[in-house]
């Protein structure tokens, strides 16, 4: 996450979409991603797609995204929102301000929602 106390240092639009996704790839399902269904570990061409944003077909037959078998599974927020809502909540910025700042322009009780989400699933 962000190492800066300060809010409103960062906001949805310098975050590389890319970049914010592989981040939360790698808090939900590690460094090196598998299949959420069998667990073999993809491979450095299937990891790419996955980076990509792009669905992953594993060797045992099951297609997955960027997200599957995660928390984030299903979400219309892009990995952007995502990452900067997670940002500000760690800082205990009020939903609504979150919600403003979002490029989506999602409600507070969406970031509610998700804090409460993210509060049971320990990575708040």
């Amino acid at each position: 996450m962000n190492d800066s106390a300060t809010i409103g240092v960062i906001t949805p639009d310098d975050l590389d979409e890319t970049a914010a996704r592989i981040r939360l790839i790698t808090m939900t399902r590690g460094e090196r991603p598998g299949c959420p269904s069998c667990g073999i570990e993809f491979d450095e061409p299937r990891r790419g797609r996955l980076y990509a944003g792009k669905y992953v077909v594993c060797s045992c037959g099951v297609k997955s995204g960027a997200f599957s078998g995660t928390l984030f599974n299903g979400t219309t927020l892009d990995p952007q929102d995502l990452l900067y809502l997670l940002d500000r909540l760690t800082l205990d910025v009020p939903p609504a301000v979150i919600a403003m700042m979002t490029k989506a322009g999602c409600t507070p009780g969406t970031v509610y929602n998700w804090r409460n989400r993210l509060t049971a699933a320990g990575m708040l």
